[in-house]
């Protein structure tokens, strides 16, 4: 039996909990597989900031998955993760005495999704601990009408230089460990993220976020900070991805910096066509962000 609960209680469990996305790992056992050898799943229970000493304090699981080292949660850029190991969906602990485990939840279709049993994936797939005060929200609001019109708050808007389409990749929205990540209103440092979109020659992407600089979508990186303002970026590379070999700033100019364009783009300089997903941090107050992509084929 599956339940559903809408987005808008995200900004609550950011507060508790962190977020990621898939690559291949390693346990004390051996290779963690990817993607293309198997589909894992992996249980992210959280953690929370101790009031009284200011330390970060992680939720734990104690049957039925092995924890995943540090450097294993850096490759898969998701702190405090386990890998699903047995049959049955385990209840995680926590070491809070106002919160209470609500069920492991996760996105699919755009949509936070609830699981009492092991789902059948495909992929890698992660399932989030919602732990939360009893009385903070209901635990299965209502949904939407189907028929109701999806606000996209934030996405990458990719214009297809082949066919002349803009496409709106939705962004979602994850905790993250960085503590010096902006917060956009969600209770603790985020960052934004897609799984699987498709790049094509030349496409042109720009990166759109709400709660950053105002309540209404804008293009980022916008100038922040004084006495004179700045923006910039970086493209972040790994041991088997290198941003800038995907995507370059770009103008009117050419491949230069965008610092002094009021809609900063980038631009896919592959010739082939490939699926990505990225992950995306802003820093400063919004005057810096910070771009990954990882290419699926």
């Amino acid at each position: 039996m599956k339940k559903q609960i809408l987005s808008i209680t995200l900004s609550a469990m950011l507060a508790l909990g962190v977020i990621g996305s898939a690559a291949a790992a390693e346990t004390e056992g051996g290779v963690v597989p990817s993607d293309a050898e198997t589909a894992n799943i992996y249980l992210v229970p959280g953690s929370y900031t101790d009031t009284k000493t200011n330390q970060t304090v992680y939720n734990t699981v104690s049957e039925g998955a092995v924890k995943l080292t540090d450097a294993q949660c850096d490759e898969i850029h998701t702190a405090n993760a386990y890998l699903l190991t047995g049959d049955t969906l385990p209840v995680p602990s926590t070491s809070r005495t106002d919160c209470t485990f609500n069920g492991w939840w996760s996105v699919q279709d755009a949509e936070i999704r609830y699981f009492e049993t092991v789902p059948e994936v495909t992929e890698t797939t992660y399932l989030y601990a919602d732990f939360r005060a009893e009385l903070s929200q209901p635990k299965d609001p209502v949904n939407p009408p189907e028929d109701a019109e999806e606000e996209m708050i934030h996405y990458l808007r990719i214009e297809h230089q082949d066919t002349g389409e803009i496409e709106r990749i939705p962004l979602f929205v994850s905790g993250t460990d960085v503590p010096s990540a902006v917060t956009a209103g969600y209770g603790g440092p985020v960052q934004f993220y897609n799984e699987w979109f498709e790049l094509r020659a030349n496409d042109l992407i720009q990166v759109w976020v709400s709660r950053v600089y105002g309540p209404n979508p804008t293009n980022a990186p916008q100038k922040r900070g004084a006495p004179e303002p700045k923006c910039g970026f970086d493209l972040e590379s790994s041991g088997a991805n290198r941003t800038d070999d995907y995507i370059k700033a770009y103008n009117s100019s050419g491949f230069n910096s965008f610092l002094d364009v009021e809609n900063p783009t980038f631009k896919y300089v592959q010739d082939e066509s490939h699926h990505f997903r990225v992950y995306i941090k802003f820093y400063d107050d919004g005057g810096h962000l910070t771009i990954y992509m990882e290419m699926k084929d």
